[in-house]
């Protein structure tokens, strides 16, 4: 499992109370989540259709597992070596 941090765009002096969520350095808040994805895999974003992009190459699809965000899969792009 990975760990990872859903940046919400709020800051946390506008609304500290998001579930979930904790500040950042920069005082935005983050949500924490982990997935089990390869170490090469980056973060794109959640939702709760495992199945929006199937015939995008490089793209997989995980869990979500340990956090408060809503959403239950997060979509991941895998780093291509060129």
């Amino acid at each position: 499992m990975r760990k990872f941090n859903f940046n919400t765009g709020v800051k946390v002096w506008v609304n500290p109370h998001i579930k979930g969520g904790v500040a950042d350095s920069t005082g935005t808040v983050v949500i924490p989540f982990e997935c089990d994805v390869p170490e090469d895999a980056i973060f794109m974003y959640a939702c709760d259709d495992p199945n929006l992009h199937p015939e995008w190459p490089n793209v997989i699809v995980a869990e979500i597992h340990n956090s408060e965000l809503h959403s239950k899969y997060a979509y991941f792009t895998i780093k291509q070596n060129v």
